[in-house]
């Protein structure tokens, strides 16, 4: 169970999860806030015993805030466990919508290097399906539209439609079109390389899926392969198998 305590403003740091940067105009209104009604929420943090501080992992603008507008009074820290602290940072983040989408999905695939998929997902109140999709992108993009998305140049949707594809159709496609891709563009593409599952040998969709291959059920009756090149070598391995 957490626990609020009362702690000095000089006993407080800025912990290395909280992963929200400064923003000037909302530091700014938060110091007119809090000078007009005091601090309204609890920060969020946990007790670094080595440096004899508290690290806070949510609320590092009210933490700012306090700071330069000299704060006198002791502030309440909601302590959490320091292995949850990620977690919470991206939490809280994300109910504010302070992150862009290509920081969203960075910070989803940094919590997966140490968390389940299903406890990341339970804990930030989305689906399985949310947290894999914003991994993907952190992970598969090619730069070219990962730095388009960070930009604002083009949405998730598409960002994540294309981080499916294999990168060197990725590539193709972000040459031919660039900031005019399409998610139908896409979607084209996917189904002109997908191969009918049907085809598949026995035991061949569940290798494709264990090399992170996608199966779709939209673009054929009973699904395809979206990845055509993984699905190829599969088969030809489940193939030379059974001769």
């Amino acid at each position: 169970m957490s626990e609020v305590v009362l702690v000095e403003l000089s006993a407080l740091e800025l912990a290395p999860e909280n992963m929200r940067e400064a923003d000037p105009e909302a530091l700014e209104a938060l110091k007119r806030s809090i000078q007009a009604q005091g601090l309204l929420q609890n920060l969020v943090g946990y007790v670094d015993e080595e440096e004899g501080v508290v690290k806070v992992v949510a609320g590092g603008h009210r933490l700012r805030a306090l700071r330069e507008l000299g704060w006198a009074e002791k502030v309440p820290v909601r302590l959490v466990p320091r292995e949850k602290a990620a977690l919470l940072s991206l939490a809280e983040n994300l109910e504010r919508k302070a992150l862009s989408p290509l920081e969203e999905a960075e910070a989803v695939a940094r919590l997966l290097e140490r968390h389940a998929k299903e406890e990341v997902a339970k804990e930030l109140g989305r689906s399985p399906a949310w947290v894999e999709a914003r991994a993907k992108v952190a992970k598969d993009l090619v730069p070219e539209a990962k730095e388009a998305l960070g930009r604002g140049e083009i949405g998730f949707g598409l960002a994540a439609l294309l981080a499916e594809l294999p990168e060197e159709d990725q590539k193709a496609l972000w040459q031919a079109h660039g900031k005019a891709l399409t998610p139908e563009m896409v979607r084209a593409w996917r189904a002109r390389e997908a191969v009918p599952l049907s085809r598949a040998l026995p035991g061949v969709a569940e290798k494709y899926r264990e090399r992170g291959g996608i199966i779709e059920e939209g673009l054929f009756e009973g699904g395809a392969f979206t990845d055509r090149r993984l699905f190829l070598e599969v088969q030809a391995e489940a193939a030379r198998a059974l001769a």
